[in-house]
């Protein structure tokens, strides 16, 4: 053999030797557990310390065997933020930190959470090294990196301003009223509360450097001394707490903040005077405490019964679209509902199920069906049973069954939205065919509909994807198209419609405008996932009805499209 012959022989064997040990690494990297679903159990279990040892254990003896990324500690800090195990959080932060002291989304994360258990100074401290190590990260994206300088940048500034003094007060009646009261005018406060008694608030103010904004204030006068007073809205601000804080004027007992939000705005909020989530010795707290000090706006007389099942105060701009289907109207023909269990072999668990008859039902009649998916929502918090009855009785869509199938608990929505293939059977293989025993429904796909909102809008875009056959249409309100299933990329149920063939489906797809704000996990938000959800549906030549509305995530606005997205899909043309 010649020499040239051995040399191209070796090389040979070394590129099959290179891929051997490419695949079975990357064998080994697909096999390796997640180290954060091993430590969840641990933390509930044992408590954080102990989850925190073992974590360093299994780090040292079993590197290969788990998945020590930055993302695991990552998620699941956030997992336990949003059970409100604040200081269980910390530790898991802490611990990513340590781990991975050059990686700006580590630090920013702990920055976030510092923030919300009210350690403002070493939230900015996170902040600053969040803008030092994103020069030299090199394992987060460009785009991800760019969003998290953009944010801390934000808070430092808005940090120094307010440290200094040199904060704008952009309500011009507040400022008017600061301007009486440093010229001496001490009973200028008590006049401004009483025509706040007779105006209401939250105060509207316009905009004058741009006319398609409006201002809009929030007031708290403090009848006892109080540290700080937040504003909980799922409208307004961002996940940063000290944005939707108020300031105090002066020494005075008002409190105030102003927004720049778009004219057209409707949202719900809340007032809450010393929340313990801002305290620097906030510890663990059930969702009970923390909403303990949370209340309605004594200035504001209208109210909402919605999230977390409790009343909301209500913000409504004079351009606001009316919710007309939404409201209920006298004289006319009223449905009924009929109560069940149901119990599914396929989830393992027992759920109400409400179904709505339209005024005159006859068995002896087929109707169109509705599926709605988060059942107590859909029925008790949004009525849907009334905006149904107004769309009946003005004809725009024809009588139908509507079927509200509640959660059997939030552990379970969870799992069973998430694109999750045995919720489609319990539709296909158990719901649906008892619907059918029971109640006289069509068995045209293009008379049916699925629907869902959040995380369950989700639940209702896969429900059409994988059952076609049944459902020809799908209505999803700020569908949570994020999702993705652990360790794949984000938004997996749009590639999933543009990689398939296109299925006899039609969509109706709602988004806030103001659903804006940045998961810190994904780099996304709900209103950029759902424009790509549409475009990719046009792509495929779905035919998509698609809407953007004035507010944000938030079931006052949705109890108000609903009946226009059910327009669009089983109108009467």
């Amino acid at each position: 053999m010649s020499n040239s012959s051995i040399s191209i022989f070796r090389r040979i064997i070394l590129c099959f030797c290179a891929l051997v040990i490419l695949l079975n690494t990357s064998v080994i990297a697909q096999e390796r557990k997640s180290i954060a679903e091993a430590l969840y159990p641990i933390i509930a279990q044992k408590g954080v310390q102990e989850a925190a040892s073992l974590y360093q254990r299994l780090k040292k003896s079993q590197q290969g065997e788990y998945d020590f990324s930055e993302p695991q500690l990552n998620r699941l800090g956030y997992r336990l933020l949003r059970e409100a195990k604040h200081k269980e959080a910390m530790v898991i932060f802490e611990l990513n930190v340590e781990a991975f002291p050059q990686s700006a989304n580590a630090c920013d994360s702990l920055a976030e959470a510092c923030m919300w258990m009210g350690d403002v100074e070493r939230s900015v401290q996170l902040y600053e090294k969040v803008l030092t190590v994103a020069e030299s990260d090199k394992t987060t994206s460009a785009e991800t990196l760019s969003l998290l300088k953009r944010n801390a940048g934000r808070i430092i500034d808005q940090y120094r301003k307010k440290k200094s003094g040199e904060g704008e007060i952009l309500s011009p009646r507040i400022s008017a009223l600061k301007a009486k009261l440093l010229a001496g005018d001490n009973a200028a406060v008590d006049r401004f509360l009483q025509e706040i008694k007779s105006t209401g608030a939250p105060m509207i103010e316009p905009f004058e450097r741009d006319s398609s904004q409006s201002l809009v204030t929030f007031l708290w006068f403090a009848d006892r001394e109080v540290k700080h007073v937040l504003i909980q809205s799922l409208c307004l601000g961002d996940r940063d707490p000290a944005r939707n804080r108020m300031d105090r004027l002066l020494d005075t007992p008002l409190w105030h903040r102003t927004y720049q939000v778009p004219k057209g705005l409707k949202c719900s909020y809340l007032l809450s005077p010393d929340d313990r989530r801002l305290s620097p010795h906030a510890d663990f707290m059930s969702d009970s405490l923390l909403s303990s000090t949370l209340a309605l706006d004594p200035l504001n007389p209208r109210k909402f019964f919605g999230e977390q099942a409790r009343y909301w105060s209500v913000l409504e701009l004079p351009d606001a679209r009316a919710q007309s289907w939404a409201a209920g109207q006298n004289g006319i023909p009223v449905g009924e509902i009929d109560k069940h269990i149901f119990k599914s072999r396929i989830l393992g668990n027992d759920r109400e199920i409400r179904v709505y008859k339209p005024a005159g039902y006859r068995a002896s009649q087929s109707y169109g069906l509705l599926v709605f998916f988060d059942g107590f929502t859909f029925l008790e918090v949004f009525s849907a049973n009334v905006t149904l009855d107004n769309l009946i009785a003005s004809k725009k869509i024809p009588p139908v069954i509507a079927v509200f199938a509640y959660n059997p608990s939030d552990e379970a929505r969870r799992l069973e939205m998430a694109c999750h293939p045995s919720t489609n059977r319990f539709l296909s293989e158990e719901l649906i065919p008892w619907i059918s025993s029971n109640y006289k429904v069509t068995q045209r796909p293009e008379d049916s509909a699925i629907i869902g909102v959040s995380r369950s809008g989700l639940g209702a875009a896969f429900a059409g994807f994988e059952l076609s056959n049944l459902f020809g249409n799908v209505l999803s309100l700020s569908g949570s198209f994020w999702w993705s299933p652990r360790g794949e990329e984000t938004e997996w149920l749009a590639r999933q419609f543009a990689q398939s063939r296109t299925l006899p489906l039609k969509f109706h797809l709602d988004v806030g405008r103001l659903e804006n704000s940045v998961n810190p996990q994904t780099g996304l938000n709900m209103q950029t996932v759902s424009r790509h959800l549409r475009d990719v549906l046009m792509a495929k030549g779905y035919k998509v009805s698609y809407r953007e509305f004035s507010g944000g995530h938030d079931p006052l606005v949705w109890q108000g499209v609903l009946g226009e997205g059910l327009i669009s899909l089983i109108g009467h043309p």
